[in-house]
């Protein structure tokens, strides 16, 4: 479901998922067949059936249905995919589109023996961020994954590498060599936290700037709605 302005609506995965089982499990989704389960409880209640004898009557379209979907469940997975016109990177075969736990993805055709996937939508930020993969030596781009921003080599899939996103700004705790990096708590809440965590554990929840407190001399600075303060002495510094 999708939350809209005051109710909720189905998302797109979830009229397939409708369509598919009506399609499938016709006489369970019947409304004759409802009407003729109300009437069998009914039944039950007055002692004209055994709740034993409705079970088992009930039972069969929902068997005979589940046996013809299990026999039909790899056409129903190839019916729910969508040619891209794309090739493979890694083999060639055609790219095509699924769904999956998180939403659709593009994926190889020819899985199992190629397991090469990625997103559908490109990400919305994939710039040089002036860094060189600690690995190969290639360029590291700002991207956008399910978790949020953060660092990942030009040469995927060849070369994996992904780190924080980071700030330029060093960690501010005396003696610490590092450097503030974008992170995310469970519930999707971004904070700047030290890349030397867990042997640091210094972070603040708003944008970070390398400048110090002209009250407290604080190394650090917080960009906040209304206007820039110091993490250290709590004052506001400018709007």
């Amino acid at each position: 479901m999708e939350r809209g302005k005051g109710y909720f609506r189905p998302s797109e995965l979830g009229f397939i998922v409708n369509d598919l089982l009506v399609d499938n499990f016709p006489d369970v989704f019947d409304v004759d067949f409802t009407a003729r389960m109300e009437d069998l409880l009914d039944d039950i209640a007055r002692g004209r059936e055994s709740y034993e004898s409705v079970l088992q009557e009930l039972n069969r379209p929902l068997q005979a249905s589940l046996h013809d979907a299990r026999q039909k469940t790899e056409k129903l997975r190839q019916e729910m995919e969508e040619e891209t016109g794309e090739k493979c990177p890694k083999c060639a075969s055609p790219m095509v589109i699924k769904w999956g736990r998180f939403g659709k993805f593009m994926a190889c055709s020819a899985f199992p023996k190629c397991k090469f996937s990625r997103p559908v939508e490109a990400p919305e930020e994939e710039v040089f961020s002036g860094r060189s993969c600690p690995r190969c030596g290639g360029r590291l781009l700002v991207k956008k994954g399910r978790y949020g921003r953060y660092l990942g080599c030009e040469k995927n899939p060849e070369c994996r590498h992904t780190q924080p996103l980071p700030t330029g700004v060093r960690c501010p705790v005396e003696g610490c060599d590092g450097e503030l990096v974008e992170k995310r708590t469970r519930k999707g809440r971004v904070f700047y936290g030290c890349s030397s965590y867990p042997e640091c554990q210094y972070a603040v929840w708003n944008y970070p700037l390398g400048r110090n407190c002209p009250r407290c001399g604080f190394p650090v600075l917080v960009k906040k709605k209304k206007g820039i303060w110091c993490p250290s002495c709590k004052k506001k510094i400018s709007d």
